[in-house]
Formats: C-alpha cells, structure tokens, sequence
C-alpha cells in the first residue's frame, strides 16, 4: 500500500509525536547563503528584461512583430523572476507551508501561466524566425498578428493553469507537538513530448522548396532536439529520482504512523487496541 492510498482522515495523529525531526526554519546564515546566491541572477535578468521592455516603449519603428514577441517573452520572465525564486526559497527555508490557502492555490498556476506564456511566445517566434529563413514564400506574422498572439499565450496560459488552482489543496495535520502545514496537488500529471505532428506539418510545408531548404530545416531541427535532450535529460531524471525518494519516505512514515497508533496504548486510552486495528485502513 502506497503513502497515497491512506485515508488519513481516518488516523487520529493528535496523541502521537510527530514522526520526523522539527526544525521550524533554516538558520539565519543558511538563509543569507542562499539568498545572496540567488540576488545576482535575479537582480542581472531583471535589469535586462527591463532594459528590453522599455527600449520597445520608447521606440516606436523598432517594434516590428519579432520584437513585440521578445517583448512579451521579456514581461514573462520579468515576473517569473519577481515570483519564482522567492517562492522556491520559501519552500527551502521553512518545513512548514507558508503561503496558506490562497498560496497553495495560486502559487502554482501563476507559475504555470507564465512559464506556458514564455514558452509560446518562444515557440512564435521560432515560427517567425522559421519564415523569415526557411521558408521565405510563406506568410509571416505582421505587427497586429504578433499583438494577437501576445494575447493568446497569456490567455493559454492562464486556461491550462486552471487545473492547478482546482486541484491544489492547502491542509493542516495536527501532532502531540507539531502543527504540520502542506499543500497537496489531486491529481497526476503525466506530461509527453510530442514531435511526430510538427514533424509532419515541416514535411509538408517543404515539399515545394528546394532541397537545400530540406537540408537547412533538418539540420536546424536536429541540432535544436539534440541541444533540447542534452539540456533537459538530466533534470527530467533528477525530478524523477527525486519524486522516487519522496514516495519511499512518505511510505515509510505513514508506516510509522500506524505502528505507533496500534502499538502505542496510550494514543486511544478510551479505545481498545482491536477498534484501533480497524481504524487504520490497510
């Protein structure tokens, strides 16, 4: 049985110690440490993102449709900077959850939303780029197509964050001496790379174009999928190792937590140890 299979509503943890070590919040130089890591990078993107938004205010003939898309990618990681690392480091710095309700429910879909924001608007301007080199008969975007695509990726990111706002859930579990505080997501998210529709889509498109265009745009594609595998691999199995150690710790606590209800007389003094035997679902 699972960690996630447990009906803990079921399991009174309010007469039992809590089962992991409590150290409330990091010490003080721990947290400057990282803090200081972590300033130049955000202080340096900031400046630049920054210094990209207001050249565009100021200048009117540099907005071109390519621009106005670096732009809206530049208000993206503008405010992932102002809200991602912060966030990060409250994880890190405290054991309990700080930021509530609200928090839990939003954090996570703000998050998203601009994450998938900055992810599209790189995605149209490779297609832009793509256009422009490639496939130069094509249609490119012109400056009231790039304000209509600045729209959707906000719109897109806000309707798939949608489901992290629904299905995140702020709980609190109280120990003998501990008041523990988390934020739980509902469901599994199973996430996939999907290349074989584009592939096509880029076949299609350059049947009528000379092969050196063939060969430019499969090489361009390799070089940008290997360069993806190579950057990416590794994290993806860091988080998947990672999630691997969380799930056999949280097993093995709540196989803690049982032990010490059934075993322990005095969590239930009015109850007998057969009642509490059947409490604890299996």
């Amino acid at each position: 049985m699972s960690y996630d299979d447990i009906d803990w509503s079921s399991i009174d943890t309010s007469n039992t110690s809590f089962i992991n070590s409590i150290w409330i919040s990091k010490e003080a130089s721990e947290m400057i440490l990282k803090t200081s890591l972590f300033l130049p990078v955000v202080i340096l993107g900031l400046i630049g993102n920054i210094l990209v938004i207001y050249i565009l205010v100021k200048n009117l003939h540099i907005r071109t449709p390519t621009n106005l898309l670096i732009g809206n990618m530049a208000v993206a990681d503008l405010l992932s900077l102002l809200i991602h690392p912060w966030v990060a480091l409250t994880y890190d710095f405290f054991q309990n959850y700080q930021l509530g309700q609200v928090g839990c429910q939003g954090e996570a879909a703000v998050e998203c939303a601009i994450l998938i924001a900055s992810v599209i608007s790189m995605s149209a301007i490779t297609y832009d780029r793509l256009t422009a080199i490639v496939l130069p008969k094509e249609t490119r975007l012109n400056r009231n197509g790039a304000k209509i695509a600045m729209v959707v990726t906000w719109i897109v990111g806000m309707l798939l964050s949608v489901p992290l706002v629904l299905y995140r859930t702020y709980k609190e579990r109280q120990w003998l001496n501990f008041l523990e505080k988390y934020c739980t997501e509902n469901f599994d998210c199973n996430k996939h790379l999907l290349l074989n529709r584009y592939e096509k889509m880029l076949v299609q498109k350059l049947q009528h174009h000379p092969a050196s265009y063939k060969k430019r745009a499969a090489k361009m594609m390799f070089i940008i999928i290997v360069t993806f595998m190579i950057c990416r691999l590794p994290f993806t199995a860091l988080i998947i190792y990672r999630h691997q150690l969380i799930k056999v710790k949280q097993l093995s606590s709540s196989n803690d937590v049982k032990n010490q209800l059934i075993f322990t007389p005095r969590v239930f003094p009015t109850h007998p140890v057969e009642n509490l035997i059947n409490r604890v679902p299996l």
